[in-house]
């Protein structure tokens, strides 16, 4: 699966890893710490990718569930840190 380039992976030429890619992150980082930096959530995030929005979250201390579908976004996330991971939706589609 390492061999396999997630399409919202950070290192994906083709969405992030690229000047318009790294711009787009730098201000969804900056609307994460601007708008949920006072106070401190739970949050879902369904669909996370990679971590890419979760993450920020993460380090700004919010307490955060990922859900997430494919195994390659899944892996990602892990090594970037993101420990609440689920990805069996069908526990959730029943």
């Amino acid at each position: 699966m390492e061999s396999e380039i997630y399409f919202y992976d950070e290192r994906n030429p083709f969405t992030y890893n690229n000047r318009m890619g790294k711009y787009k992150k730098e201000k969804e980082i900056h609307f994460i710490k601007e708008f949920c930096s006072n106070n401190k959530f739970n949050i879902l995030d369904v669909g996370g990718g990679c971590g890419r929005i979760s993450l920020p979250l993460h380090n700004l201390g919010h307490k955060l569930v990922m859900l997430e579908p494919n195994r390659a976004g899944v892996e990602i996330a892990m090594k970037n840190g993101i420990n609440s991971i689920c990805n069996n939706t069908s526990v959730l589609l029943n």
